[in-house]
């Protein structure tokens, strides 16, 4: 792989294998050698921080609590049925003395 005219070239250096294989190959910079190195994520598939999924599932949690708590807030309301707590009788009754 040489540079077009016109263009600066590539300093000599380790870089992802142009095959895509996760190896490291030597640019002398004029052309790919045949040294290769182990070990190296291809291009596009850097490893994330292990705290990318933690942050993830809270924010998941998060958003669940909110719509549980929206739902429970939005439901109808029950007061003033019968068979509910706090719930007090329309009919009073009333004695009166027996003479």
């Amino acid at each position: 792989m040489n540079p077009a005219p016109g263009f600066r070239s590539v300093p000599p250096g380790w870089y992802p294998d142009p095959s895509g294989a996760p190896l490291q190959r030597f640019w002398d910079g004029n052309a790919w050698t045949a040294q290769t190195a182990a070990g190296y994520p291809p291009v596009g598939q850097q490893p994330r921080p292990p705290w990318i999924p933690w942050i993830i599932a809270g924010v998941a949690v998060v958003l669940v609590l909110i719509a549980l708590l929206v739902a429970w807030m939005m439901r109808p309301s029950r007061m003033g049925q019968p068979g509910q707590p706090g719930q007090t009788s329309q009919h009073v009754a009333m004695s009166m003395p027996v003479s």
